[in-house]
């Protein structure tokens, strides 16, 4: 009788052992086969990421050289005429080199042409780089920006400067900032109906914010998202891409229509070229 009680006390002990053996076993395998379906979601994540941004640094280049196409274009069209016309001007002063009244009529008519290639020059030079970025740096481009829409009559925008002190940016981080921050301001003049825009700068510890609020028609991170993948947001596109070279943060409220706004957020690291 007791022989056969500690057989089945074996019996179970052993059954038990081997239950527990099989289940330790299947949580050992849940736990590995869950382990590795999140690496392969977290790889399927960084390869959606890199992918993303590769796109945007397509997009970005995709509006740099349309950009440098519509320079060339200025260039070839404004400055090849005037070219011409001073080439033909001197041609015109070689057949009448005696002739004072031409001269002078010649002389008169180059120094027009000059004046207007000057003016030409300085255009083209201001779609290239903002002289008032290089020479005051990007709050003070901004405000110029500001002003320009301002003098329009058509929307009226507002300034506020709130930092504490002068940003210190590198010539890289400054045009990518302002070229972000003024490709932000055109969609906002061009997309949603605004007639009033405030534009804020403030900062917390070494986090800069720029903020754009107006009162039109608002836009959320989704949309952003959903348009550029549709490609109907280059400039969208170009905004984030430049953003993310400098690991600038960027933030759309729709806000349910009311003051929606961008933000831009930006951890100065105050180094410079």
């Amino acid at each position: 009788m007791e022989s056969t009680e500690s057989i089945d006390i074996l019996f179970l002990v052993a059954a038990g052992g081997t239950a527990m053996t099989l289940l330790a076993g299947f949580i050992i395998f849940f736990v590995v086969l869950y382990q590795k379906k999140v690496i392969i979601q977290r790889n399927e994540v960084d390869a959606i990421k890199a992918k993303h941004k590769q796109d945007l640094l397509e997009k970005t280049l995709e509006v740099e050289q349309k950009e440098r196409q519509s320079v060339a274009k200025n260039i070839h069209d404004d400055l090849g005429a005037l070219i011409s016309v001073l080439r033909l001007n001197n041609s015109r002063i070689a057949k009448n080199v005696t002739n004072k009244n031409v001269l002078l009529e010649v002389y008169e008519a180059n120094n027009v042409v000059l004046k207007k290639t000057s003016e030409s020059l300085r255009s083209i030079s201001k779609k290239l780089a903002s002289p008032t970025l290089v020479k005051l740096g990007f709050e003070s481009a901004l405000l110029e920006v500001s002003n320009h829409f301002n003098q329009t009559g058509e929307i009226s925008m507002n300034f506020k400067n709130n930092l504490p002190a002068k940003l210190n940016l590198s010539k890289k981080i400054a045009s990518h900032l302002f070229r972000a921050s003024q490709e932000i301001i055109n969609n906002i003049v061009r997309h949603t109906t605004a007639t009033q825009v405030n534009i804020d700068l403030s900062a917390h510890n070494n986090i800069t914010k720029i903020q754009f609020k107006h009162n039109g028609i608002g836009i959320s991170d989704e949309d952003v998202k959903n348009l550029i993948v549709q490609d109907k947001g280059v400039g969208l596109a170009s905004i984030q891409s430049r953003l993310s070279i400098i690991n600038a943060d960027i933030k759309y409220n729709r806000n349910n229509g009311t003051n929606p706004s961008v933000i831009i957020f930006y951890t100065n690291d105050e180094t410079k070229d």
